[in-house]
């Protein structure tokens, strides 16, 4: 998705690392969620990494199945439907602009 929205493969490139560290930050990647304030954390909650780090702790720590894990990867598939969306959508406008 921020492949098709950028001008360039500088500011693709840019924006991509940018958005994964923050995101990694929000998700309790770099910093666990619980030591947060109480406004990260509700913030965490809409992170996708958060989702994947909330359902890899599930099955590798705790010994849960994939029914344990079930909201999270919804989360997780409603994420990427969305996203690639937005890409599809995106790169065929730039697709028609191309043509003309």
């Amino acid at each position: 998705m921020i492949g098709t929205m950028a001008r360039t493969l500088e500011q693709a490139t840019m924006f991509g690392a940018v958005s994964v560290v923050c995101a990694a930050a929000l998700g309790g990647i770099m910093v666990p969620v619980y030591v947060m304030p109480p406004a990260m954390q509700t913030i965490s909650l809409f992170s996708p990494l958060a989702w994947g780090l909330n359902a890899l702790v599930e099955i590798a720590v705790r010994e849960g199945t994939l029914g344990s894990v079930r909201h999270e990867l919804l989360y997780l598939a409603a994420f990427f439907s969305v996203t690639m969306a937005i890409a599809w959508a995106r790169f065929g406008r730039l697709d028609r602009r191309a043509e003309m």
